[in-house]
């Protein structure tokens, strides 16, 4: 498989848009995640060295170093969504005539698609992690790109909403019920969170434009 971030931007539009099963919506979820985390990081370098925001140096450039690592995580997590759903998606093609193969198929589905769903709900923590430092470069970096914090914060709310519905898709298909139910809770959080900090966010970017 062509890993998908070795593509060009070009490459990468025309494989999503082509029927191959990969990359979906979970692996374009990272992407958007990864583009909102660097519209965040370039607000964050941008800042840095500057006299008018010397006070926040240090948090600056930590915000910076944790923005770039979730960066080349959420790309990371784009190439892995492709890893574990492929596999998933050629279990559908089990024959399902006698309750042995039934049996047989509903376990190997359940155990693929808990691999599938723990992907997108990794680039969805991840993302949230992102909007964390968003929320605060808009607080406290440079005021003449405080705009692109406001960008970065919509693309990681997008992203964090594009993920969840990648793990949801494929909850229906898990056996065991506990986990899904960890999973549902967990989701209820991360929604309401990424509301909170999107809110925020972009309320400090409109009081400083």
């Amino acid at each position: 498989m062509q890993k998908m971030m070795d593509a060009s931007i070009n490459e990468y539009m025309e494989i999503l848009t082509s029927s191959a099963p990969v990359p979906g919506g979970g692996g374009a979820s990272a992407v958007g995640a990864a583009l909102g985390m660097g519209l965040s990081n370039m607000v964050a370098s941008l800042t840095t060295g500057k006299k008018k925001y010397a006070e926040y140096e240090e948090e600056i450039c930590s915000i910076l170093e944790q923005g770039k690592a979730l960066q080349q995580e959420l790309l990371t997590l784009s190439e892995r969504d492709a890893e574990v759903f492929e596999p998933l998606s050629k279990l559908y093609a089990l024959p399902k005539d006698t309750e042995e193969q039934q049996a047989y198929r509903r376990e190997a589905l359940s155990k693929a698609s808990i691999d599938a769903a723990l992907v997108p709900m990794q680039i969805a923590e991840k993302a949230l992690c992102g909007m964390r430092l968003c929320r605060r470069v808009a607080e406290i970096g440079s005021r003449l790109a405080v705009s692109d914090a406001g960008c970065g914060i919509l693309f990681l709310r997008a992203a964090i909403r594009a993920a969840l519905y990648n793990v949801r898709i494929n909850l229906p298909l898990i056996i065991d019920e506990e986990f899904v139910k960890s999973l549902q809770n967990r989701m209820t959080e991360i929604v309401a969170e990424a509301k909170m900090l999107e809110e925020e966010t972009t309320a400090l970017v409109d009081n400083r434009l």
